[in-house]
């Protein structure tokens, strides 16, 4: 099995996982809340690398030749000028009482993380690539 199926797989726990902490949580009780946002944030980063890692999977079944890098890379790139829009979008033009809120918060917790994700892609490309151009 590739390592881009079992990255696909482990986000899919991930994300079952956080769901079922999520829908057990009570937010009623303080002491809870920690726990119920980590689980939220958990669920979402999983639910990215979920699809970046089934694309990546499905393009390099497709096509033996093509990059799973820059596959993953590509599909990162997309997610993150989705988010993008829509966070701009939020601010700019929403007019309801929390005006601008949600797109604030996708600014500050998802564009980094799908940053992060593009920078160890880049790295782990550099590292394999130098170990081709050695052997």
């Amino acid at each position: 099995m590739k390592k881009v199926w079992k990255g696909a797989i482990v986000s899919a726990l991930l994300i079952g996982i956080s769901c079922v902490v999520f829908c057990m949580t009570d937010t009623d009780s303080n002491e809870y809340v920690n726990l119920y946002g980590i689980s939220f944030l958990i669920g979402i980063y999983s639910a990215i690398s979920f699809v970046s890692f089934l694309s990546t999977g499905i393009a390099t079944v497709i096509r033996k030749d093509i990059s799973p890098y820059c596959v993953f890379a590509v599909v990162n790139a997309v997610i993150v000028i989705g988010t993008v829009g829509y966070s701009f979008y939020d601010i700019k033009i929403d007019t309801s009482f929390l005006a601008g809120v949600t797109g604030y918060l996708v600014l500050i917790f998802f564009v980094p993380f799908n940053v992060v994700l593009l920078i160890i892609d880049l790295i782990v490309w550099l590292i394999n690539k130098k170990k081709t151009d050695l052997s």
